[in-house]
């Protein structure tokens, strides 16, 4: 997965853009059984056979959110109408995603989702077939309820061949009460180690602690998910207090989505107060404080959770300089925790003023919508959307008049949060939105043709992220940008476009305007860019790897933390 080699094995090769499905097809006889109404009952098998597990009146879990981000090869045995591979792929553009499906009516849908599908019961492809070798899938779910298939014992013998070291079993079964015990002492033999069985509902996310999850005895679903390993995986709880839901998403919310693929792994967020949740056997728990600032009415409740085991974490993105009550309350907000986490390197630098101990995890894009080419007819579109930069596009205004004058009628601008740059723009045809909910801002981005990113330089500045790039880019609108953060992420002329004086912002809006095919061409490239090397998947793992860490150094730490602020012993 992301951070080790591509090991060398054979696989079906990734499908191109623009070609078809490849659908492996059983001889007519063959599906004749499978291809009923699944409400049916279920023709007996011969000895040995492998079936998908009966149909089920619950909803099944939500696939997609469970797979690990990184996975380079998914089988989905019963994929249905590839729904859970369409999700899944916005995570993880790069996948190579396998479904089977006995239902043709199912898979004609599933082909338009899938790289490849194998239209048949499940040992069209769990059994002796060139389509896949052992140890070569990622991750391999059976979608169809576990309990009661007939050749359980043999689908457990095929997932564990095609399954690469490491890799992820998911499924999910309807028995009531405590039955680790039993699925334990049918996997592990085999080499699976059974890590998690959740009681699930739907409406709920899984293994996330954060709405209250039902007893065992009160519901009739169970998540499992096992591992292809001889040793258990470790058990990590990431408990976290946000500022607010709106400053969370991109540093701990979508992180959080990532990390409880991860077998072992539980999140939870709290917007108000951080319960202390009980300690489940051998769990390390990660206490994050996302733009809290500490002060010393809240050094009691840091030391309950010190001497209740956990690593306290301080989420910081941005320069503590602009937040008075961070000197005020002696830096607190740093000095009282064990370590810290941040956006970028320039604010690392910062905070290592406050704290010896700092990582940095960059903004990245998390789920990567379908790309769409903006039609070439039309006003083009211009959007700003930003809240107190005045001065950072008080040097460009003349120069966007100027070209807004020039041009009249031929673009329309959007401005999101900034009435002052709102009302500085000539009566050209133009649109103010307030404050908008993260889904409307998106859906304002992806009908606009160019972005402004105008950035001076400061320090607040460059401790800046490049996190309005990456939303552009994600979204398919090319950018007109300062060169202040920007520079170290946009290949000009390629990616998009970087201005050094109001002349060069001047002559390069005017050019954007005028040819739809660079537009075209800016915002592919970076699209594509982002696809390749800026999405969350692809470094998730380097958190759990640093709290895995951090948490081995805990006692060291915990010793540098009352050191500091000694209230906390």
């Amino acid at each position: 997965m992301a951070g080790r080699p591509l090991p060398d094995r054979p696989i079906l090769p990734r499908r191109r853009p623009g070609e078809a499905i490849r659908s492996v097809r059983l001889p007519p006889a063959s599906r004749l059984a499978l291809l009923r109404d699944s409400s049916q009952e279920r023709r007996p098998r011969g000895p040995g056979s492998m079936e998908l597990p009966g149909p089920c009146d619950h909803p099944p879990p939500p696939w997609s959110e469970l797979i690990p981000p990184d996975a380079r090869v998914v089988l989905e045995v019963g994929c249905g109408e590839g729904l859970s591979a369409e999700a899944y792929r916005r995570r993880n553009p790069g996948v190579v995603y396998i479904g089977i499906e006995p239902d043709q009516g199912k898979a004609v849908q599933a082909s338009r989702r899938v790289d490849r599908l194998v239209v048949g019961p499940a040992d069209a492809l769990l059994g002796p077939t060139p389509c896949l070798a052992p140890a070569s899938v990622d991750c391999l779910i059976l979608t169809r309820l576990i309990d009661g298939c007939p050749a359980l014992d043999r689908t457990i013998d095929e997932a564990c061949r095609l399954l690469a070291t490491d890799g992820v079993l998911l499924a999910w079964t309807a028995l009531a009460g405590d039955v680790a015990d039993r699925w334990r002492a049918r996997f592990e033999p085999r080499g699976m180690c059974l890590v998690d069985l959740e009681p699930w509902e739907p409406g709920r996310a899984p293994f996330d602690d954060g709405a209250a999850c039902p007893e065992p005895h009160r519901t009739l679903r169970s998540i499992l998910r096992l591992v292809r390993s001889d040793r258990q995986p470790s058990r990590l709880l990431l408990q976290t207090l946000a500022a607010t839901p709106i400053c969370s998403r991109i540093r701990t919310e979508e992180p959080d989505r990532a990390l409880r693929t991860l077998p072992g792994v539980r999140t939870r967020t709290d917007y108000a107060v951080a319960p202390l949740l009980a300690e489940r056997p051998g769990e390390a728990r990660v206490l994050i404080l996302q733009r809290s600032i500490l002060g010393r009415r809240d050094l009691e409740g840091i030391r309950r959770f010190r001497q209740a085991g956990y690593l306290i974490v301080s989420e910081w993105d941005d320069d503590p300089s602009i937040f008075p009550e961070v000197a005020t309350q002696e830096a607190l907000t740093f000095r009282a925790c064990h370590c810290v986490q941040t956006s970028t390197q320039p604010l690392a630098e910062v905070l290592r003023a406050f704290h010896p101990v700092v990582a940095v995890f960059p903004n990245r894009v998390f789920e990567l919508p379908p790309r769409v080419l903006r039609r070439a007819e039309g006003p083009v579109s211009i959007v700003f959307a930003a809240l107190n930069r005045e001065n950072d596009w008080a040097e460009i205004m003349p120069a966007l008049r100027r070209v807004l004058v020039d041009v009249k009628d031929a673009v329309r601008v959007d401005v999101v949060h900034d009435r002052a740059f709102f009302d500085a723009l000539p009566p050209v045809p133009k649109t103010f939105r307030p404050f908008l909910p993260y889904a409307d801002y998106v859906a304002v981005l992806q009908q606009s043709d160019i972005a402004l990113l105008p950035l001076m330089p400061s320090r607040f500045n460059r401790c800046k992220s490049d996190l309005k790039y990456l939303e552009c880019a994600a979204l398919g609108v090319a950018c007109l940008a300062a060169p202040t953060v920007y520079a170290d992420s946009i290949r000009h002329g390629e990616t998009g476009m970087v201005y050094r004086s109001p002349s060069e912002f001047e002559a390069m809006l005017r050019q954007l305007i005028a040819d739809a095919a660079l537009r075209q061409s800016l915002a592919s490239a970076a699209y594509r860019e982002v696809a390749r090397s800026r999405m969350l998947g692809q470094v998730f793992r380097e958190r759990y790897l640093w709290y895995e860490q951090m948490i081995a150094r805990l006692p060291e730490l915990d010793r540098d933390l009352c050191d500091r602020v000694p209230e906390l012993a």
